[in-house]
């Protein structure tokens, strides 16, 4: 896979962009904003764009498409595999679900499925402009890339951010530990929900890493700002805090 070109496709409410990976570095990229337009165009400004900017003609071996939303939960695969799906999805995305929405991505290393929702327009307009290609849940992306990871600190982890969510996932001991996703105002929200949840997990103290990376690279300057200020408030101070800007380019190969 290392000579070819692949498409990676970043995806959320209000951002659409298109990377173009040539032997596994970074040769172009695209980006819209899709935050004004309304959900029912969507589909044909990104189908227009993708002509017009010449993506849909170009050659590809693979192409992934990252999802990123906050309705997503983590499940036991033994809890999936035993129970009704509907039942499965109505208990944690409520009764006025659609069902034509709902996906699920398996991480059978893990042994854990991930559930989520994801616009049909969405799933209708890869498998048409991009055969073969592979959709999935961002944070799929995260737990197989920390799956992947053989470090000799006690905890890894990701907060990936997105224009009003994030998600943050921490492994430990090659399991994860922390799965959580969280919407917010300001970047102090994002501050306060994960040392918070790292002070239950009882590691504010602990020898880790937390990769921080800017899905669709919309909040550059909330990264900065983040790190910035954990260091002032001296939160997790055995912590490295550092920010990977390529963490979907990494994770790549590790999904399709």
């Amino acid at each position: 896979m290392n000579n070819m070109n692949n498409l990676l496709f970043e995806v959320s409410d209000s951002r659409f962009s298109v990377h173009y990976l040539s032997s596994n570095r970074l040769a172009s990229s695209w980006s819209i904003d899709l935050s004004s337009k309304a959900e029912l165009l969507k589909k044909d400004i990104i189908a227009d764009f993708l002509i017009k900017e010449g993506i849909s003609l170009l050659n590809y071996s693979n192409a992934l498409v990252l999802w990123s939303s906050k309705n997503v939960v983590l499940v036991p695969s033994n809890l999936f595999a035993h129970s009704d799906f509907d039942k499965l999805f109505e208990l944690h995305f409520g009764k006025n679900y659609s069902k034509n929405d709902s996906d699920y991505n398996r991480n059978h290393l893990l042994g854990t499925v991930s559930l989520f929702t994801i616009p049909l327009w969405i799933k209708s307009l890869f498998v048409s402009k991009f055969p073969g290609s592979k959709i999935i849940h961002n944070s799929t992306a995260w737990l197989n890339y920390l799956s992947a990871k053989n470090t000799s600190v006690k905890f890894h982890g990701i907060l990936a951010i997105a224009e009003s969510h994030f998600d943050f996932v921490v492994f430990s001991m090659d399991k994860p530990i922390l799965f959580l996703q969280n919407s917010f105002n300001e970047m102090e929200d994002i501050i306060y929900h994960i040392s918070f949840s790292m002070q239950k997990m009882n590691l504010l103290d602990s020898k880790g890493i937390v990769e921080i990376f800017d899905f669709n690279g919309n909040s550059n300057m909330f990264s900065d700002h983040i790190i910035t200020t954990i260091e002032q408030l001296k939160l997790a101070n055995n912590v490295q805090w550092v920010k990977n800007t390529e963490l979907a380019i990494n994770s790549f190969n590790l999904c399709v």
